[in-house]
C-alpha cells in the first residue's frame, strides 16, 4: 500500500507549501483552477495508483470546486481502483468500496457544496476587479 498525496493550487504563483507537509510515498501536484477537469498532476495520480492505496487531500476543494455531484464523480474513480482517500478537512477515510456512512456523505455534500459557493463568489469578486481596473 503507498500513501500517495495531492495538491492543487489555482495559479501559477500559489505556494503548494500549506499543503505538501505531512509523510507520504509520492506527491502529485496541479497549478490549476479546480474547475478545471483535466489536469496533469490528477491524471498522472488515477495512472499511478493502485487497489489498497491511500490518497491525502488537503481539503475537499482541492479535488473539485464542481458541488456535489462533481466530487463525488471524482472520488468513484478512486473507489473503483481501490484506493481509499483522506480529506484532511473530514475526520474519516472514505473507504473505497464501502457505503459512506450518512454523516459522512452529509459532511462531503455540504463541503462540496461551501466548495462551489467559494468559486461563485470568487469568480464575482475577480470580474469586479477588472471592472474597476478598466473603469
Amino acid at each position: 500500500m503507498a500513501i500517495l498525496k495531492y495538491a492543487r493550487v489555482s495559479t501559477e504563483d500559489q505556494s503548494l507549501a500549506r499543503q505538501v507537509a505531512g509523510e507520504y510515498d509520492k506527491l502529485f501536484t496541479d497549478k490549476v483552477s479546480g474547475a478545471t477537469t483535466s489536469r496533469d498532476g490528477l491524471n498522472e495520480l488515477i495512472n499511478y495508483m493502485r487497489e489498497g492505496d491511500l490518497v491525502l487531500i488537503e481539503h475537499t476543494d482541492r479535488l473539485s470546486r464542481g458541488g456535489a455531484g462533481a466530487l463525488e464523480t471524482q472520488l468513484k474513480v478512486f473507489s473503483d481502483a481501490g484506493v481509499n482517500v483522506k480529506f484532511g478537512n473530514l475526520a474519516d477515510v472514505i473507504q473505497a468500496g464501502t457505503p459512506m456512512g450518512s454523516q459522512n456523505q452529509f459532511m462531503l455534500d455540504l463541503m462540496a457544496s461551501l466548495d462551489r459557493q467559494q468559486r461563485g463568489k470568487i469568480r464575482e469578486v475577480a470580474a469586479q476587479g477588472i471592472a474597476v481596473a478598466k473603469a
